[in-house]
């Protein structure tokens, strides 16, 4: 199981582009354009903060220029004029897509005398202390010279950003972006740097839009090299209310992947393939219906965590129906259609699941009832992701007749004991599928059994990074359906870390320890 951590802004409502507004209809609405606040750091203000961000990682040497990637022209095709001198020796030039349009910009440094000028005055220093006397040794007893060591990369934080905002192809004329905050780490050979909020007007599909993001960077050395990545994220949203069979709606649009449109729908990367056959499902970007701000257990880069969020999809389950989703390019428009689609179920022994399916139809997600059985528009579904919830829920006594283990009972024996829980505290596991994963066929009226869950057993990973004689160890849980297990909390707790031993055939234990989550 991986752990992924997140630095994310805050919010604050602003007055947008497009006003709010309801048709008679109550199924379409106008979406008002707000902007983030990234100094606040509100629990309430979450879903607008957490979004995935567009990331790109160059080298870090003399005479880089970004290659064309994905569907990005060449930096030289977006930028025709630049600064006479940049001030860091390696400056980093990139082009980024918001909307229909590429920006170019360049990442410079406010430090002087970097790279190799460091390098130098090393050398100068080593030269001073002790280069003419090994010299003279050499030159007594005829021993040759050693070739040098390779040289030792000295980063600097990249902290001042030209930033095309008017989209003329002219850095010249652009005020320096400076950098909010910046962090270094171990022996400065490291260096984060977040800037403010960036503010700019793009165009989707010839629609304008004011658009805004936030950038964070990370310069470090390895050895005789440099490297830099960094994230956009976006710092938008969009707000309004919609009428549903007389029932009034809040709704909240998220550009969640950071492109600058909120239409984007997920799909199945094939291309991706995961170490451990997990499915990899681009991000797509999130609605909100009558959002719980203040959830607890919310994690909003997963929409199984609650009821009120979806990615944006072509159908979507609200108040006991499915609804055709239409979303403009610009997010300034949501329609929501009743449709009349045949529906049939799934079924799946474990109660209070969410789950996330897809098909020719795309991506749904559904929750189970109490019987455990969910409706599903007809047609073949795949598993991406579930999650079983089972907080505050007592563990009914097992007779003896019974074999099959709870969730609860399994994870609780299999994996550690936990503490007692005073209060209803997260009992869940979440888990993603693999490409093993069959289609379930769903017809109309029918039930079909939608297989995962428990039990679980234990995979272990073995790899060589090391050479020969050093090994890495990594542990999974798979489920009955091949899926991988993502996230496990028992009364709130995770599980007793696993314990392995290694020992030789005839018994001789080599080495023991803990699996560590990470």
């Amino acid at each position: 199981m991986r752990k992924w951590f997140r630095c994310l802004g805050g919010v604050v409502a602003v007055v947008g582009l497009l006003g709010l507004a309801t048709n008679a209809n109550g199924e379409s609405c106008s979406l008002e354009l707000k902007k983030v606040d990234t100094n606040s750091s509100s629990r309430a203000d979450y879903i607008f903060r957490a979004t995935y961000p567009q990331h790109f990682s160059v080298p870090i040497t003399e005479g880089i220029r970004f290659g064309r990637q994905n569907d990005l022209p060449k930096f030289a095709d977006v930028i025709k004029k630049e600064p006479e001198k940049y001030q860091a020796k390696h400056p980093v030039r990139g082009v980024i897509k918001l909307g229909s349009q590429s920006f170019g910009y360049v990442l410079d440094s406010s430090a002087k005398g970097t790279g190799d000028e460091k390098e130098k005055e090393a050398e100068a220093e080593a030269e001073e202390s002790g280069g003419l006397l090994s010299s003279l040794s050499r030159m007594l007893t005829g021993e040759k010279a050693e070739s040098k060591r390779p040289k030792s990369f000295q980063v600097v934080p990249y902290d001042r950003l030209y930033f095309d905002r008017d989209h003329d192809g002219d850095l010249t004329e652009e005020k320096v972006i400076e950098a909010r905050s910046t962090s270094s780490y171990g022996d400065r050979n490291y260096f984060a740097t977040s800037f403010p909020r960036i503010d700019v007007a793009i165009e989707i599909d010839s629609t304008k839009l004011e658009y805004a993001f936030t950038l964070r960077v990370t310069a470090h050395g390895s050895g005789a090299y440099g490297y830099l990545s960094g994230s956009v994220n976006s710092a938008v949203y969009r707000e309004g209310e919609i009428t549903l069979a007389g029932k009034k709606h809040r709704v909240v649009l998220i550009d969640f992947n950071s492109n600058g449109r909120f239409d984007d729908e997920p799909a199945i990367n094939t291309s991706i393939r995961m170490p451990d056959g997990k499915v990899y499902a681009t991000p797509a970007d999130r609605l909100y219906v009558d959002p719980d701000l203040n959830a607890a257990s919310r994690d909003a880069y997963d929409v199984t965590t609650g009821d009120d969020a979806y990615a944006v999809s072509k159908l979507i389950h609200l108040d006991e129906r499915f609804y055709e989703l239409t979303v403009s390019p610009a997010g300034d428009k949501l329609t929501l259609e009743a449709s009349d689609v045949a529906v049939g179920y799934v079924s799946n022994p474990n109660r209070s699941f969410r789950a996330v399916v897809y098909g020719d139809q795309g991506f749904l997600k559904i929750r189970s009832d109490e019987s455990g059985k969910a409706p599903l528009p007809i047609g073949s579904w795949k598993l991406q992701a579930y999650r079983l919830d089972r907080t505050g829920m007592e563990e009914p006594k097992k007779t003896d007749s019974e074999s099959e283990p709870s969730v609860l009972g399994l994870l609780t024996e299999a994996l550690g004991p936990t503490m007692a829980a005073r209060a209803p505290r997260s009992t869940i596991v979440s888990a993603t599928a693999t490409v093993k994963y069959e289609a379930v066929e769903v017809k109309e009226g029918q039930t079909a059994e939608l297989p995962f869950g428990p039990p679980y057993r234990p995979a272990v990973d073995v790899q060589y990074p090391q050479g020969a004689n050093q090994v890495s160890l990594g542990m999974s849980l798979i489920g009955s359906a091949d899926e991988v297990c993502t996230d496990m909390r028992i009364n709130g707790n995770r599980p007793g870390k696993p314990k392995f031993t290694i020992a030789t055939a005839d018994g001789k234990t080599v080495a023991d320890g803990e699996f560590e989550y990470g």
